[in-house]
């Protein structure tokens, strides 16, 4: 895959390691989602963060391992799980300490590994350390048990380790939350931290159109649903492709609305209230001018025309002039999502 075609965060990683900012990354964000891999041949993949970060690494480096506290220490082929023992076992030898029997499964038994092997100046390492906040929590220090403590001041040690700066080893940090992680971590000027976004409109559309529609009744062209699917993953959109394959109902603009405010419901649940459309304009009696205005803005998020789509509007006025009634109706004509936002603090 050439330099051009990673993902934008995939780049900007790979800019900021080779200007030596640092050795240790932590991505946040959308981590959960799939991702565009273009192989040798040309072909565009989709592939979860593990095999896009995989494939990614595997180019240059010698040994790539994977870890989270459920599945243990993993190798993406039995030569990196070689070459990871002897690596391992000559250090240990070293120290008179016995071989590696096997895999270590708990993180106070797999960081001083992983440490074996991050700070081996003959090799060229990475290590991706998936659902890191279950490692290193955003938790008080005075709750912690003895072996948390010791795994957070070894995460801490690695970023000021002159052993593992001067080496061509490379740690990634995963999370889906960065207010997840122990601000004792966050906080290293040497962690460089990277946020996944969500998929653009020119990703959407390239992954709906790499996908079997041939079940699906599609009734909006590809690059309209891609644009009405805007803060949606890719796992989202194709969850519901697959849906309407199984059930047969046809994908159109109303359809798209209802599915995006249950995937939004069950994400922010208790954080947001839903507002269900009982109202259109017929039922605002004046503000002609008002309403037509709106009405244009409204056609125009139906087809998908972000130019003529303003970023955000603010209805002003005295109390009990009907500022909600419109806003509300508005939504049901553009066919918009309507939440109004709860106690965030709660």
């Amino acid at each position: 895959m050439s330099e051009s075609t990673l993902p934008s965060w995939a780049d900007e990683l790979r800019g900021r390691y080779l200007a030596g900012e640092s050795s240790i990354f932590l991505l946040h964000g959308n981590v959960r989602d799939l991702h565009g891999w273009r192989d040798d041949k040309g072909e565009l993949q989709w592939l979860d963060l593990r095999d896009f970060l995989e494939r990614f690494l595997e180019r240059t480096r010698e040994v790539v391992a994977y870890y989270n506290v459920s599945q243990g220490l993993q190798f993406s082929n039995k030569g990196h799980a070689r070459l990871f023992r002897s690596i391992v076992d000559g250090r240990r030898q070293v120290r008179g300490e016995a071989k590696l029997d096997d895999l270590p499964a708990t993180a106070g038994a797999t960081i001083p590994v992983i440490e074996d092997l991050i700070t081996d100046p003959a090799h060229s390492s990475a290590v991706v350390v998936d659902y890191f906040e279950m490692i290193a929590p955003n938790a008080d220090v005075a709750f912690m048990v003895h072996e948390d403590k010791a795994n957070l001041v070894s995460l801490q040690r690695w970023s000021s380790d002159p052993s593992f700066a001067a080496t061509d080893n490379l740690v990634i940090l995963v999370t889906e939350h960065l207010s997840d992680i122990s601000r004792r971590i966050t906080a290293s000027p040497q962690l460089a931290t990277i946020q996944i976004p969500f998929p653009e409109v020119e990703e959407r559309e390239s992954f709906v159109q790499a996908q079997d529609l041939s079940k699906v009744k599609m009734e909006l062209e590809a690059s309209v649903f891609a644009k009405m699917c805007a803060g949606l993953t890719l796992v989202q959109i194709r969850n519901i492709l697959r849906g309407a394959a199984l059930t047969q109902d046809p994908i159109d603009f109303t359809d798209i609305s209802i599915r995006k405010k249950k995937i939004i419901e069950q994400e922010c649940h208790g954080l947001v209230e839903f507002v269900p459309p009982r109202h259109h304009f017929g039922h605002v009696g004046g503000m002609e001018r008002i309403k037509e205005d709106l009405r244009r803005v409204a056609d125009a998020v139906k087809r998908g025309n972000r130019n003529r789509v303003p970023m955000g509007m603010i209805f002003v006025g005295p109390m009990g002039t009907g500022k909600t009634f419109v806003a509300e109706a508005f939504a049901t004509e553009s066919g918009l999502t309507c939440l109004k936002l709860k106690n965030f603090r709660d």
